[in-house]
């Protein structure tokens, strides 16, 4: 997944930072550079990956509805997400200075 929201980013304009992941969800530090209001933002990635999903898997239901997306509020926010929280996730880790960590095991 993320991996493909590396590619679809890269269609959609957007800035990739961080991705952290679980066996069950996967958070996405991203960002851009217009006036895109962040719900269209996330719904064209949705969008994105579920082509893609349903390519390699087929056709289904494969995010929630809505989904939770936020606002970085300052670079203390963004340094928190980016060196703590999504690195705390034990699934597949990308970081845009680092790349990429295997999952932990646990």
């Amino acid at each position: 997944m993320i991996q493909s929201s590396l590619e679809a980013s890269q269609h959609l304009r957007l800035i990739p930072y961080c991705f952290g992941s679980t066996s069950t969800h996967l958070h996405s530090l991203l960002g851009w550079r217009d006036e895109r209001k962040e719900e269209s933002v996330r719904k064209k990635l949705k969008e994105a990956l579920t082509r893609r999903l349903n390519d390699g898997f087929g056709r289904r239901a494969w995010f929630v509805r809505e989904g939770w997306c936020a606002t970085v509020e300052d670079d203390e926010h963004f340094g928190h997400l980016v060196e703590t929280y999504l690195p705390s996730h034990p699934g597949w880790f990308w970081e845009h200075r680092g790349g990429w960590r295997r999952p932990r095991v646990e």
